[in-house]
């Protein structure tokens, strides 16, 4: 059983990605324009923004508190003079993109809402078990566009959630549009990271870490499907019977909702927790 330094680290990780995968898709809707872009209000994003600095925060406090392996030294400059340096570069560059993403939706700036979700999806893989394996660009990489992609999902029941007017269709079918080439990107970049991060499909399977990836791919996966299903029928009733079609778009965005963040459960609980067979 985890103690409860374990816990209150993976509690602050989970809150750090939630945050900032949630502004970063809201830099995709700033990027994309039109009614997804409407709807990535500069409050909304000033909110994501804010949380996911608190809650980066609150990271570094826990897992100082950790190392120390009491509470009081949380605050210790000491032993977070160890920790920093590992996560100085994720932290710049997590910030940058918070600003970035602030500063667009601002300005609506489009460009500048793809570079800052493409920046916060970087930050991702500039601390963490990819940025510690030998030759481990390639796993870097995947991490970056599995964020970058994972992003343009995660935010999507704050942007897809029927609003009750003429633009929650017209929303659907921008998202939908983008969706076909995300998802072969998200999907074929979270294979790969379980096969990588795990050390090989044998551990893949064998491994209580490699399995809690399985896990989390599966949940992943099915939170896909379900958008291939607002594709292919949510979108058609949204069109054809528009109060039968927020219904079932209530239904799917709460699923998706669940999924993801089970997935992002899983793979915060496997890379805060569990780790990697040595």
């Amino acid at each position: 059983m985890p103690d409860g330094f374990a816990l209150a680290v993976f509690a602050a990780k989970f809150s750090v990605l939630a945050a900032a995968l949630a502004a970063a898709g809201l830099g995709w809707a700033v990027a994309l324009g039109g009614d997804l872009a409407r709807r990535a209000t500069p409050c909304l994003v000033a909110a994501a923004a804010l949380l996911a600095v608190l809650a980066y925060g609150l990271f570094l406090l826990a897992v100082n508190a950790q190392l120390g392996s009491a509470w009081a030294n949380a605050l210790d400059p000491v032993t977070f003079s160890w920790i920093w340096p590992g996560r100085q570069a994720q932290a710049i560059g997590l910030a940058l993109g918070l600003g970035a993403v602030i500063a667009a939706s601002i300005l609506r700036i489009r460009a500048l809402g793809l570079a800052a979700a493409m920046l916060i999806g970087a930050s991702f893989a500039l601390s963490g078990h990819a940025a510690g394996l030998e030759d481990g660009r390639l796993a870097q990489i995947g991490v970056a566009l599995h964020g970058l992609a994972a992003a343009f999902w995660f935010v999507a029941p704050l942007l897809l959630w029927p609003r009750g007017d003429h633009r929650d269709a017209s929303a659907v079918s921008q998202f939908s549009a983008v969706a076909v080439w995300v998802v072969p990107i998200l999907f074929i970049a979270g294979v790969y990271l379980a096969w990588r991060l795990a050390g090989g499909l044998s551990e893949l399977f064998s491994t209580a870490y490699g399995q809690l990836l399985l896990v989390k791919l599966a949940a992943a996966s099915a939170a896909l499907a379900l958008g291939a299903v607002n594709k292919l029928v949510v979108s058609r009733r949204m069109a054809g019977a528009p109060s039968q079609g927020r219904r079932l778009l209530k239904l799917s965005m709460s699923a998706d909702g669940v999924l993801f963040l089970l997935a992002l459960g899983l793979v915060t609980w496997a890379t805060t927790i569990t780790g990697p067979a040595s």
